[in-house]
């Protein structure tokens, strides 16, 4: 079980750059471009949070989302990911706090919102 010491920490975004399809801003409709439109339907479906979700159900969800898509700008999930994906169980990846993974979740509403604004565009 992961106690409070165990969830303290910073939110730490990547610097590397877009690494999702969600980043990518293409002028041309093409085959990859629906395929952008199905993760991105994918992402909204799960990425909002039920209100009655804890912090370790969110931080669960948010692992799935990151080990599938890497659509979250965020070392601190990529390592995450990482450590689970060489063994380590779940309770002993540690854990970011509330307002952490809130900013996190944030920050990808913000990068959907982006993606629908652009292809509003491109369908003018």
């Amino acid at each position: 079980m992961s106690t409070q010491s165990s969830r303290e920490g910073s939110c730490e975004t990547d610097s590397r750059g877009p690494s999702s399809p969600l980043s990518g801003n293409s002028r041309s409709a093409s085959p990859s471009q629906s395929g952008m439109d199905r993760i991105a339907e994918a992402l909204k479906s799960r990425v909002l949070a039920s209100p009655k979700e804890s912090d370790s159900e969110c931080w669960e969800r948010m692992l799935a989302l990151q080990k599938e898509y890497h659509c979250y700008q965020s070392a601190r999930l990529e390592a995450a990911v990482d450590a689970l994906e060489s063994g380590w169980l779940i309770e002993d990846v540690p854990m970011p706090s509330r307002l952490c993974l809130d900013l996190l979740n944030d920050g990808l509403k913000d990068r959907l919102r982006d993606y629908e604004a652009i292809q509003e565009g491109l369908l003018r």
